[in-house]
């Protein structure tokens, strides 16, 4: 069982996982930010968008494989997209992929740690 709060932590602690984000797949992250003067701040890219998503899935259910069709049901977000940026979130560590037909997803690392 989950203590008081601990799916908030972790999404807390997943979203600080932006920065890092951005600045791995970027180096400097120009593609995934979206400076505009109508709108001041910053946006992500679909891309960066999809990523922060598979993570927060994965922090939501600790130590649990989780599919890719799961995400994309959740989401509304295509099994392909989702693809290649678990393939990447993967090759940088932050989560551990299991191929195979029981195969899926999960994070990597504690989520304190990411």
């Amino acid at each position: 069982m989950d203590r008081p709060g601990g799916a908030l932590n972790r999404l807390v602690a997943i979203s600080s996982f932006v920065v890092i984000i951005m600045t791995l797949f970027g180096g400097g992250a120009p593609r995934f930010l979206v400076w505009s003067r109508e709108m001041p701040g910053m946006r992500l890219t679909s891309y960066t968008n999809y990523a922060l998503r598979i993570l927060m899935y994965c922090a939501l259910h600790p130590g649990q494989l989780v599919r890719i069709a799961d995400i994309s049901e959740s989401y509304g977000i295509s099994k392909a997209h989702l693809l290649k940026a678990t393939r990447q979130l993967g090759q940088l560590g932050y989560l551990e992929n299991v191929r195979g037909r029981a195969g899926g997803v999960r994070l990597g690392l504690e989520p304190e740690r990411i």
